[in-house]
């Protein structure tokens, strides 16, 4: 943050807005959103001493100076010139007015209606538009803050942590895309009333005599695991299962319908998204969107190897929603293989045969979350893949995987804790009941609840610095692919 140097008998130097102080004279009021990118940019590269904002933070007059900048900002929709001109020249101004801004925006929703009726209602508009609120992004996107980490600090650690409704995101990455989905697609408005949102896991794989195992030999060995659909009746079975399985997603409650890595291909995406079309949903049908799971999908004819690509589809179109791809290979170890029966694999170790994906990662803004999608091994690549995703603070994560029956406290678990601590992500994870553990009378049994094929992690109470434990659940399908396993996550 640029300070004045002041010397007696000699006038602060004065600059323009564009370089950080100082006011146009021809312009009496700014941006909101503009100015909070400006300045928070600006103390993010200069940040205020600890103490200071400690005590500003604890000061009666800076908060009440900060209720009045607030209180105009509602009113007006903009920030007056002098504001930003004391800002521009001194450190706690500008601390005052970030804050003051911040709590403005407190008041405006911009998923379903709004609280605010006044001026700052058109950044609902502008959010819509460009998925931001700041029009200039040269300094980054100004998004509304709508998760906060699992263990925060009651008295803030970073400059950042004193703003609790917006936070400033810089420059994404190539490899992020952030989406807005159009409200024919998104949630409807009724579910604002909802404090919880149902997601339903279904397992879909039964056993790996409904797979296609291979094992492919090149110039280090592969495996290839998908659904199978080149058998007399594959196809027909397959059928009979997704309309089982929307039926029991349609009976559940649930809102989302998640299936689990390997769980898709290309004539069963394109079942899926017919069997969506065509079929009415019932009218206590809850259900607005199925991730139909995972798997080798068709993107160049002529590539040797396919993405292992997830699909979000809209519940009564079949439209996709959401496309995401993994980015981080499986490899499976020689005594994986042996304890997950695939003795058509053996002997390891072998790497996933998949195609490197480039097309980075989406996040998917929605009316009732922040939503990312990882699959299997990226969920456990928080300082990788899952780097450019935190980011974005998302607020649900769905995790597709393929691996035995998920155990409390192994890698899932501990991986979704991660997210919830440092982001306050909520995360529900999906496996099928394809894969069963070998016996072995070395290993510890599993205690009664402690294993099941569908996990939620998320943050026990949502807000800046309450959210101090994480609530774990598990479900088991029970060995039926087609059996709905109903978890509530919170609406953010």
């Amino acid at each position: 943050m640029r300070r004045a140097r002041i010397n007696p008998g000699r006038s602060p130097r004065r600059e323009r807005w564009a370089d950080g102080g100082g006011v146009d004279q021809d312009v009496t009021s700014y941006d909101p959103a503009e100015v909070f990118a400006r300045f928070a940019a600006r103390m993010r590269q200069e940040p205020p001493q600890r103490l200071r904002l400690s005590r500003w933070r604890a000061s009666e007059s800076v908060q009440h100076h900060i209720e009045r900048i607030m209180q105009s900002i509602v009113e007006s929709g903009v920030v007056a010139a002098e504001q930003v001109d004391e800002a521009g020249w001194n450190e706690r101004n500008a601390y005052v007015l970030l804050c003051a801004i911040d709590r403005a925006f407190a008041t405006l929703d911009p998923y379903v209606g709004t609280r605010h009726q006044g001026e700052l209602r058109r950044f609902r508009t502008t959010f819509r538009r460009l998925r931001r609120y700041n029009k200039d992004g040269t300094d980054g996107a100004v998004l509304p803050r709508r998760s906060f980490p699992a263990r925060p600090q009651q008295i803030p650690d970073h400059e950042a942590d004193h703003f609790h409704s917006l936070m400033l995101v810089p420059a994404l990455p190539a490899d992020v895309r952030f989406r807005y989905l159009h409200p024919e697609f998104d949630f409807p408005e009724r579910t604002r009333a909802e404090t919880d949102i149902a997601v339903g896991c279904v397992p879909f794989l039964a056993s790996t005599d409904e797979l296609d195992i291979t094992r492919i030999e090149d110039a280090e060995p592969w495996y290839s695991i998908k659904a199978r659909t080149t058998c007399r009746g594959d196809i027909a079975r397959w059928q009979q299962r997704i309309s089982q399985v929307l039926a029991n997603l349609d009976d559940s409650g649930a809102h989302i319908g998640v299936l689990p890595e390997l769980a898709l291909t290309d004539e069963l995406l394109d079942r899926w998204q017919k069997h969506l079309l065509a079929t009415p949903r019932t009218p206590a049908s809850n259900l607005e969107w199925v991730l139909v799971g995972t798997g080798p999908l068709t993107i160049d004819q002529d590539a040797e190897q396919s993405p292992n690509r997830a699909v979000l589809l809209h519940r009564d179109t079949g439209r996709t929603l959401m496309t995401q791809d993994k980015r981080s290979p499986f490899t499976m170890t020689d005594q994986q293989i042996h304890d997950w029966q695939l003795t058509a694999l053996a002997p390891g170790p072998l790497t996933e045969w998949m195609h490197d994906s480039r097309d980075g990662h989406e996040v998917l803004e929605t009316r009732i979350a922040r939503l990312a999608i990882l699959i299997c091994e990226d969920v456990s690549r928080l300082l990788t893949v899952g780097a450019a995703v935190a980011g974005l603070a998302p607020t649900l994560l769905l995790v597709p995987v393929f691996a035995p029956p998920i155990l409390r406290y192994r890698w899932q678990h501990t991986a979704a804790e991660q997210f919830a601590h440092n982001t306050g992500s909520a995360t529900v994870v999906a496996t099928s009941c394809a894969i069963t553990l070998r016996p072995d009378p070395h290993r510890p049994p599993v205690a009664a609840g402690d294993s099941g094929t569908a996990l939620v992690l998320m943050p026990h109470q949502p807000g800046p610095s309450d959210t101090w434990s994480i609530d774990v659940r598990l479900g088991d399908a029970c060995g039926d692919p087609t059996r709905v396993v109903v978890l509530p996550v919170p609406r953010s």
